[in-house]
């Protein structure tokens, strides 16, 4: 059993040496390329930060699109609804007036745009 500990803490410092001399590493990268690449564009560390934070980005950018896609379609949805209901209470409307309606489905929009150019008309 004391083997088994022993052996576990022998990893670990392993482990800890291991990483103490990687942390060493890097630093040491980061002055050379600093000190080789005077210009921040070139140096190769901070291209590879650049591209993790991008990477996190997109990731966000795409979550936000599938939401504002979600919502638009939801939206054209309510729309549609809405034009239908107004179109239907148009025809309505008409019957009561005694007026035909055309079965286009567009006739609503052709009596709107109709009535719009004549306000115009109108108001010039």
């Amino acid at each position: 059993m004391v083997s088994l500990v022993e052996s576990a803490d022998q990893l670990v410092l392993s482990l800890e040496h291991g990483e103490a001399e990687l942390r060493s590493l890097r630093h040491r990268l980061e002055a050379e390329f600093a000190e080789r690449f005077e210009r921040k564009t070139a140096n190769p560390c901070l291209i590879v930060h650049r591209l993790h934070n991008l990477q996190r980005e997109l990731t966000s950018l795409k979550d936000n699109y599938a939401q504002l896609t979600a919502a638009k379609a939801e939206l054209i949805a309510e729309t549609n609804r809405t034009i239908k209901h107004t179109t239907d209470l148009l025809h309505e409307l008409e019957n009561k007036a005694g007026h035909q309606h055309e079965a286009d489905s567009n006739s609503a929009w052709m009596i709107a745009a109709q009535h719009s150019a004549s306000d115009t008309v109108q108001l010039q």
